[in-house]
C-alpha cells in the first residue's frame, strides 16, 4: 500500500505543482476490477502542517499501468 501511496502523492504533486510527502496509510482497501482499484486514507505534511487525503489509484501491473482517479482533502476534524 505504501507504494500506491507514494504514487498518489507523487502523481498529485506533479499535477497540482504542489510538495506534499507521505507520512502514513491511515487505511487501504482494494477492489478488483479488471486490474486494482486501491482506495486510501494518506497522511501527508504539508510544509509544517499534517494534512489528509482520500486517493483512489487504478493499477493494471501486467500492462505496466497506473492511474491516480481520485485525490481529494479530507476535512480537519474540529
Amino acid at each position: 500500500m505504501r507504494e500506491i501511496a507514494e504514487f498518489a502523492v507523487k502523481t498529485h504533486n506533479d499535477e497540482a505543482k504542489t510538495g506534499l510527502e507521505v507520512k502514513k496509510v491511515v487505511k487501504g482497501e482494494t477492489q478488483v476490477v479488471a486490474g486494482t482499484n486501491y482506495r486510501l486514507l494518506i497522511k501527508v505534511k504539508d510544509g509544517a502542517g499534517m494534512k489528509s487525503f482520500k486517493a483512489i489509484v487504478w493499477d493494471k501491473p501486467w500492462e505496466h499501468f497506473r492511474s491516480l482517479t481520485s485525490f481529494k482533502a479530507v476535512p480537519a476534524k474540529v
